[in-house]
């Protein structure tokens, strides 16, 4: 008896385990499929799942008009939206999307 329990909170904690993988697996695919659709030939580096649930971080890296390959730059991607890290000399654009990059990734 007591090693049918012992196999039953193993398997519980294994399912526990796999259930929680497949759930960073879906968010990953969703966060990056979002991203694709507005970099073209997406190609990603340093992805993280952020602090929140449904937020996906990291560096995209796409192809400019001129079929050449542009620098990495920090993304965040959360409930059906992605933020770049834009390429402006705005300080104020430029300190808006680091405060989200420290609250959603960091």
């Amino acid at each position: 008896m007591k090693k049918q329990a012992a196999r039953l909170v193993a398997l519980a904690v294994v399912g526990g385990v796999v259930i929680v993988g497949a759930n960073y697996g879906i968010d990953e695919w969703a966060g990056r499929d979002l991203v694709s659709r507005q970099i073209e030939g997406a190609e990603f580096q340093h992805t993280s799942h952020g602090d929140h649930a449904g937020v996906f971080c990291g560096e995209v890296s796409g192809v400019n008009g001129f079929g050449m390959r542009t620098p990495y730059m920090r993304f965040v991607a959360t409930s059906g939206r992605v933020e770049i890290a834009p390429l402006t000399l705005d300080r104020e654009k430029v300190e808006t999307f680091d405060r989200e990059w420290r609250a959603q990734c960091e």
